[in-house]
C-alpha cells in the first residue's frame, strides 16, 4: 500500500505532545531549515543516532499544518501510516517532576501484567516490590519511598 509519498520505506511514526506552539526552535531536516515546537526539537535531539540514518513520519513536519484540504487527508489515512510504519515511537516530553520514578515502574507492571495473563492468582508470583506497594499506606504510596530499592533488589 502506498501511504501518498510514504512508500514502502521503512519509517517510523512519532507520537508526541506538540507543546507550546510560540516556543519553537529550528531544526535541520534533509538539509532545509525548518521551525518545530521546542518539545518536537528535544524529541529529534533524543532520539537522534549519529552512526545511522532513519525515517521519521512526523505530522507537524510531513503534513502542511496550513493546508485543511491536506491535513483532512492525512488524517483519514492516519491509522493506516501508523499501522504500516516499523515502529512508533512516543515521546513523552523530557524528564520533569520525578517522571523516572514513574518509569521505574514500567518493568514491574510488566511482570504483574505478564502473571495475571498466566493466570495466577498466587501473590508470590508477583515481584517483591509490588507485594511491598499493596501493604503500604496512601502517604507511603504517595511519597514512594524506598521504592526504587525494592525494584532494584528485583532486578528491574
Amino acid at each position: 500500500m502506498s501511504l501518498h509519498g510514504y512508500g514502502a520505506k521503512k519509517y517510523e511514526c512519532l507520537s508526541y505532545c506538540w507543546g507550546n506552539v510560540s516556543l519553537t526552535s529550528e531544526v535541520i531536516c534533509n538539509g532545509v531549515p525548518i521551525s518545530v515546537t521546542a518539545n518536537l526539537a528535544a524529541a529529534l535531539e533524543s532520539l537522534r543516532n549519529e552512526n545511522e540514518s532513519r525515517i521519521l513520519l512526523v505530522d507537524a513536519v510531513c503534513i502542511n499544518q496550513q493546508s485543511i484540504p491536506e491535513r483532512n487527508q492525512q488524517v483519514a489515512i492516519m491509522c493506516d501510516i501508523y499501522t504500516s510504519a516499523w515502529r512508533t515511537v512516543v515521546w513523552l516530553g523530557i524528564e520533569a517532576d520525578n517522571s523516572e520514578k514513574a518509569f521505574s515502574l514500567v518493568p514491574g507492571l510488566l511482570a504483574v501484567q505478564n502473571a495475571f495473563e498466566k493466570g495466577t492468582d498466587n501473590m508470590q508470583d508477583l515481584p517483591t516490590f509490588v507485594r511491598s506497594i499493596s501493604s503500604m499506606s496512601p502517604q507511603e504510596i504517595r511519597d514512594l519511598s524506598g521504592l526504587e530499592q525494592l525494584i532494584q533488589d528485583e532486578g528491574g
